[in-house]
């Protein structure tokens, strides 16, 4: 059996969690709230056809995993400081220690790349249907 050494590292590294999390979290809501205004047409979500709704780039929403890795690398320098406490700033730690809220920012990245590049909100055959706030909802 293998005993742990050193628990504070191992619990550092479990508290990293979220610098990973708070930056996609941020992305879903934005791009659900502010993206596609509530609307998610289930049956979309399954269609894999090139062009189809949630298609977006080759399969890829770049502008998601743009905004991810941004707020990610927000908190990696707060991450490095926890194992390596000399080689970074107290700054760069206390950005750590708030790395959910200052990853979750990414979201207002996300919501500047969606004002620049507008999605497609509803699937094919609802061109005419004006942009409402979840008019998708129980359709």
């Amino acid at each position: 059996m293998v005993a742990l050494k050193n628990a504070t590292k191992f619990l550092s590294f479990l508290g990293s969690y979220n610098i990973f999390m708070a930056p996609l979290c941020a992305v879903w809501i934005v791009d659900y709230a502010f993206g596609h205004m509530g609307n998610l047409h289930v049956p979309s979500l399954y269609d894999g056809r090139k062009g189809a709704l949630h298609w977006f780039w080759d399969g890829i929403n770049w502008l998601g995993v743009f905004a991810w890795v941004g707020g990610m690398i927000m908190g990696i320098p707060g991450l490095v400081g926890q194992y390596e406490p000399e080689k970074v700033s107290d700054a760069a730690i206390n950005m750590y220690n708030m790395g959910w809220l200052l990853t979750f920012f990414t979201g207002i990245v996300y919501l500047v790349l969606l004002l620049a590049k507008r999605l497609k909100i509803y699937p094919d055959g609802f061109e005419t249907v004006p942009a409402k706030w979840e008019l998708l909802h129980g359709k």
